[in-house]
C-alpha cells in the first residue's frame, strides 16, 4: 500500500514538474534545484536501444522520438514500477556515415537472407495449398 501510494505522490509531483516547464515556461534545472532534485542527461540513443539509465518504459521511447526544438517536452508523464519520469529533448544525433559504409554489405546480405527465406517459405505455402495430400498409414501383418 506504502509503495503504491508513493507511486502516486511521485506521478502527481512530475505532473506538476512537467506543467511547470511546458506551460509557464520555467526553466528545467532551477525547477529541479528547488524541488530537490537532480536531472541526469543520458547518452544518445537509437530507436532499437534500451534508454540509459532508464530502460524500457512503456511508451516513452515513442514519445522522445517525437520530440525537436519546436517541441523539447512530452505531453505526458512516464511511469514504471521504478518511478515517474519526465524528459526533454537535448540534442539530435545523426547517423555515422562511416559505420554505416562499413556495414552496408552486412546489412545487404542479412536483407537478401530474409528476402530469401520469405520467398522460398511463400513458395512451399503456395505448393502446399495447391497440392492434394494423402496420408496412408502402413498396414502391418
Amino acid at each position: 500500500f506504502k509503495t503504491e501510494l508513493a507511486r502516486e505522490e511521485a506521478r502527481k509531483a512530475a505532473e506538476e514538474f512537467l506543467l511547470e516547464v511546458r506551460e509557464e515556461g520555467k526553466v528545467w534545472t532551477e525547477i529541479a534545484k528547488t524541488r530537490g532534485l537532480s536531472p541526469e542527461t543520458g547518452d544518445f540513443f537509437s530507436r532499437s536501444d534500451p534508454i540509459p539509465q532508464i530502460g524500457n518504459v512503456p511508451g516513452l521511447r515513442e514519445a522522445a522520438f517525437t520530440l525537436g526544438e519546436d517541441g523539447r517536452y512530452p505531453e505526458k508523464v512516464f511511469e514504471d514500477s521504478d518511478g515517474a519520469y519526465v524528459i526533454r529533448w537535448e540534442g539530435y544525433e545523426g547517423i555515422d556515415l562511416e559505420e554505416l559504409k562499413e556495414q552496408k554489405d552486412n546489412y545487404r546480405d542479412s536483407l537478401f537472407q530474409v528476402r530469401h527465406r520469405t520467398l522460398i517459405s511463400d513458395w512451399v505455402a503456395n505448393l502446399r495449398s495447391k497440392a492434394e495430400i494423402e496420408i496412408v498409414t502402413p498396414v502391418n501383418n
